[in-house]
């Protein structure tokens, strides 16, 4: 057998099957291999991220802590906040971070932008849980600002994960109505998905107020 005439034919073959399908085959692993690294590349890109949030929410934390008593406070809790909602919106420390701001505004008296904050939550669309807790909050801000039925429309949305908490702002809205009765019925649902037998809680001072004197007055906390 000819070895040079096989080598040559092997070559041949080889420069045949590579201006076939070679540019191909090599095209799909440059392909793969940029996905590959891209999706690692992501991934450690989004823990990183991650982990930088959760430094800056911790700091916030502590600025809260130490209360917004001074000009450089405040404007140390907004620099974080802002950071946090800008280079990590996607996080769901932005969304803890902005339950933290509508509760420094609702201290304010700033109801709209509590409202703002709220909403801006629910439009990150994150967890169930997330997101039934800040309409819940978002109610009872629209509550205190005058804004009764658009509060109760959130409320009547339902949830699964703070029965007792949607039963009672129900009944303080209802109550705000001046409609005791249903108020009632209320609280006395949210007594009970509470399961809590101890009495003398706010909600159990509520239940004896309105059956003592219906017409008594409940008063609303936005509790951002």
């Amino acid at each position: 057998m000819d070895t040079y005439s096989t080598e040559d034919e092997q070559i041949a073959a080889i420069k045949n099957w590579f201006k076939k399908d070679g540019l191909k085959t090599l095209i799909a692993v440059v392909v793969i291999s940029a996905a590959f690294f891209g999706y690692h590349y992501h991934q450690d890109k989004k823990q990183a991220d991650l982990e930088k949030a959760s430094i800056l929410y911790t700091q916030l934390i502590r600025v809260m802590d130490q209360g917004l008593d001074n000009e450089e406070k405040r404007q140390m809790f907004d620099e974080i906040y802002g950071y946090i909602s800008t280079d990590f919106e996607d996080s769901i420390y932005a969304s803890f971070s902005a339950f933290m701001r509508a509760s420094v505004d609702v201290q304010d008296g700033d109801y709209e932008k509590a409202q703002q904050t709220l909403e801006w939550i629910l439009a990150r669309k994150n967890k169930p849980e997330i997101d039934e807790l800040a309409r819940l909050r978002l109610a009872r801000v629209k509550a205190s600002n005058d804004q009764v039925d658009e509060a109760l429309a959130l409320i009547d949305k339902g949830t699964t994960f703070f029965p007792s908490e949607y039963a009672e702002t129900k009944g303080d809205i209802l109550a705000i109505q001046g409609k005791s009765e249903e108020a009632l019925a209320a609280y006395e649902k949210a007594k009970e998905a509470s399961h809590n037998e101890r009495p003398g809680t706010i909600l159990d001072i509520k239940i004896n107020q309105l059956k003592e004197d219906p017409e008594s007055t409940i008063t609303l906390q936005p509790e951002a």
